[in-house]
This record gives C-alpha cells, sequence and structure tokens, in this order.
C-alpha cells in the first residue's frame, strides 16, 4: 500500500508524496546504532521510513523526499560529530605521511 504525504508546492498547492517503493534496492544494512549510519554515509527518507545508500543527491530515488544526512537527537549529534572528527583527523595524519613519502624520495 502506498502511504500519501501532504505537502506544500512552491506554488502554495497541497501535493502528496508517495513511496513507490524504488527505493528498495538501495536500502541499507542495519547498523548497530544510529549516528553511526550516518557517519558511514547512510540517508534516512522519512516518506519511506527507511536507511538508503544513496550517492547522486540528497533527494529519495523513490518519493524525491530530501534525505536526513545528519541525526536529529542533539545527544546522538555529539557522537556522529565526534566520529566525523576523528575520521578527518585520520585523513589528515595519512595525508601528511603521504608528502612525507613523497618528499624523502626526491631528496
Amino acid at each position: 500500500m502506498i502511504k500519501p504525504y501532504p505537502f506544500l508546492s512552491c506554488h502554495g498547492r497541497l501535493k502528496f508524496m508517495a513511496c513507490k517503493k524504488t527505493c528498495k534496492k538501495y536500502i541499507a544494512i542495519n547498523s548497530d546504532s544510529t549516528h553511526a549510519r550516518y557517519a558511514i554515509g547512510q540517508k534516512r527518507c522519512g516518506t519511506c521510513e527507511i536507511f538508503l545508500v544513496w550517492d547522486h543527491d540528497n533527494n529519495c530515488p523513490c518519493c524525491g523526499h530530501k534525505l536526513r544526512i545528519k541525526p536529529k537527537n542533539a545527544r546522538l549529534k555529539r557522537q556522529y560529530n565526534k566520529i566525523l572528527k576523528q575520521k578527518q583527523q585520520q585523513e589528515q595524519l595519512e595525508r601528511s605521511k603521504d608528502q612525507s613519502t613523497f618528499q624523502i624520495n626526491w631528496i
């Protein structure tokens, strides 16, 4: 059964967004925690009520609804930001190692 969700269009008319079940092809594998799902790149569609692995844009491939890419809860946001910060530090460390190796090879 398709569940319609009303929303206002840019012209002020009431339209309906519905899950067409085509998003099932992109359904994400369960993770042990919600903030980790967002940190590994999964996105949530509120209309279809599932997590997706969708890298093309921030709209659901099924209903066109904007996908959530960050947690709503403040505690989960802190944990999510902590994970992202750790990832950035690790990437920065790897880049600095690569640059130092490149410089040694030139000498």
